[in-house]
């Protein structure tokens, strides 16, 4: 790894985030899913889907030893997120 990929790469070591940026992305997929569960919206292979989703990205995010598995847990959580609240806007247009 070369001197100035080192520096680029420091900036997403997890313990720079701080705690409570690192579990923002998460706290708001589990309420995310809990409110989508409670109202009915999450059912069946979809609902299976979803919690393997964030389990997943969570055990990444959580078990990572270096940056680049705490990265794909964390985009991982964001990405999830971003698809519950288009789910949510979505059905509640339809």
């Amino acid at each position: 790894m070369t001197c100035e990929n080192a520096f680029v790469f420091a900036l997403f070591h997890p313990l720079r985030f701080g705690l409570l940026s690192q579990s923002v992305p998460a706290l708001f997929c589990l309420g995310f899913l809990a409110k989508l569960w409670s109202e009915g919206e999450l059912y069946g292979k979809q609902q299976a889907a979803f919690v393997t989703w964030f389990v997943t990205a969570l055990a990444f995010q959580l078990a990572s030893r270096g940056p680049w598995m705490w990265i794909a847990g964390y985009v991982g959580q964001v990405a999830l997120a971003i698809v519950l609240v288009l789910k949510d806007q979505l059905d509640n247009v339809f």
